[in-house]
């Protein structure tokens, strides 16, 4: 087989499609086919909805193997990172007891660092997290969707990162609508910047950094 076409779905990246596959994450990424994506500024852990990412075939390989002897297979086996930081009212949540679960997983105990952040590694194919505070047991978890955050070149990509941090509370649209465009321009200020609320690389850029993605 050649290989295909996909379509990319929501929460979908290249490692976790590379992983459903058996391939290398880098096989998929620098082929050839999927230049238009890495020239669009896709990455390995951002993709957007209705990408057509291009899947090549696997390879076949052969081992010879003695007849009547034990042999070793070694699989590789992929994660990825969960770094999350908490904050309230911009300060870091320092050194707050939690339990960590991760779809279908046993739950982890844990605790924040001294900057609010925790740091797991969890499976290439977990889809959903919950954060749940020993301080707050009467309270909802928080839900983290895993590899669902759209690239910054989006409007959706653009309007989750203000949600991440706070700004906007709105649905992702999509759309630059007045919402979007008020958050945006309350996040310039903060930064000094001048608040146009329109996005520009110097914004984006900003925008990125300030998410850590």
């Amino acid at each position: 087989m050649p290989g295909r076409v996909h379509l990319v779905s929501q929460g979908e990246s290249v490692t976790c499609l590379a992983v459903r596959e058996g391939l290398r994450p880098e096989t998929i990424w620098e082929h050839p086919q999927n230049r238009p994506l890495r020239e669009r500024g896709r990455t390995l852990s951002v993709l957007h909805p209705g990408d057509e990412i291009f899947v090549p075939a696997i390879r076949e390989k052969v081992e010879q193997c003695g007849v009547r002897a034990r042999h070793v297979i070694q699989v590789a086996t992929r994660t990825q990172r969960l770094h999350v930081r908490f904050l309230l009212d911009n300060e870091p949540r320092i050194h707050l007891a939690y339990t960590l679960r991760v779809d279908e997983a046993a739950p982890i105990a844990g605790m924040t660092d001294a900057d609010g952040y925790i740091d797991h590694e969890v499976s290439m194919y977990a889809r959903l997290a919950e954060v749940q505070f020993d301080s707050e047991d009467d309270e909802p978890a928080h839900r983290l969707y895993l590899s669902h955050l759209n690239p910054a070149t989006t409007a959706s990509g653009v309007q989750q990162r203000l949600r991440n941090l706070g700004r906007f509370w709105g649905e992702d649209t999509g759309e630059w609508d007045k919402e979007t465009r008020r958050a945006l321009a309350g996040f310039q200020e903060s930064l000094g910047m001048q608040a146009t609320g329109e996005i520009d690389e110097a914004t984006r850029a900003a925008l990125v950094r300030a998410h850590g993605a």
